[in-house]
Order: structure tokens, then C-alpha cells, then sequence
């Protein structure tokens, strides 16, 4: 997944049209956009958290939301989401993360939960927890909107 994450990160925002032809300069890892060469995003720095967080055997929406909250105020991470941002940053000033996501629009949505969510697969084979509703409780944390 960090591979993956640090192969995009440079054209991360580029319409397909424009990134059709750089199949091997990518490859390459050259960095761009900002990132370092092999620098991956946010996206699998939270992912990291987030299997870090489960890898204690349960699921905990208060500690996880506090754990990114610690850590896109005190790493250097370059291009946190917007919404995911909005919503931490109030969890860092004390906010309970459901109240923080209550003041988004009701049409706010985004795909960084989605980006995030590959170790609640990695989780549920170790464990007999529901996949679905742990992919939805890691969601709602930044991102509640039903289509997320």
C-alpha cells in the first residue's frame, strides 16, 4: 500500500489524461508535487496509525481519533485533507471527534477514510470482528457521510 501511495504522490491531483504517459518515470520514484522520491502521503500514515491502533486486538474511536489528532500536529506530513484536518484539528483542541464531525456540512464527503481503511481487512482475519461496521466506526471518525 506505501508503495502504491509513494508511486502516485507526485501526480496525487493530476487529471489521468496527464499521468497516461509517465508509467515509468513514476516507476522510477522521482519524487514531485512536493513529495520527496518514495515519500508516501498522509493516506498511508494514517493506515500505519490505524493498524498500529488495532493491532491491540480491539477498536477504540476515542483513542484513534486522539492518536491522528497527536500526529498531524506533530509530524511534517505535507497534505493532510481538508475535512480530515478540519475534524483532527478540533479533536487536538480537546473536542470529542463526534461532536468535531457534527459541525461538517451534511454533504461533506471525500475518500480519505477510504484511502486509510486496508488494515481493517488485515485486522479481520486475525480477529472475528465485523469488517464492514470496523471500516464505518474508522470512518466516522473524519469522514461520517453514509457514501464514505
Amino acid at each position: 500500500m506505501a508503495v502504491g501511495d509513494a508511486l502516485g504522490a507526485p501526480v496525487e491531483f493530476d487529471p489521468p489524461e496527464q499521468i497516461a504517459g509517465l508509467r515509468e518515470e513514476l516507476f522510477a520514484f522521482p519524487g514531485g508535487g512536493g513529495w520527496d522520491p518514495g515519500e508516501f502521503t498522509d493516506d498511508t500514515q494514517m493506515s500505519i496509525l490505524l493498524a498500529q491502533h488495532l493491532a491491540n486486538g480491539q477498536f477504540d474511536g476515542n483513542k484513534l481519533a486522539t492518536s491522528w489528532a497527536v500526529w498531524a500536529i506533530h509530524t511534517s506530513t505535507k497534505d493532510v485533507g481538508i475535512q480530515t484536518s478540519l475534524v483532527l484539528s478540533e479533536v487536538a483542541r480537546g473536542q470529542h471527534w463526534s461532536v468535531a464531525v457534527s459541525g461538517l456540512p451534511a454533504a461533506a464527503a471525500g475518500n480519505g477514510s477510504l484511502m486509510r481503511v486496508a488494515p481493517v481487512a488485515l485486522f479481520q482475519l486475525a480477529h472475528s470482528f465485523d469488517i464492514t461496521d470496523l471500516a464505518r466506526a474508522q470512518s466516522r471518525i473524519t469522514h461520517p457521510n453514509a457514501w464514505c
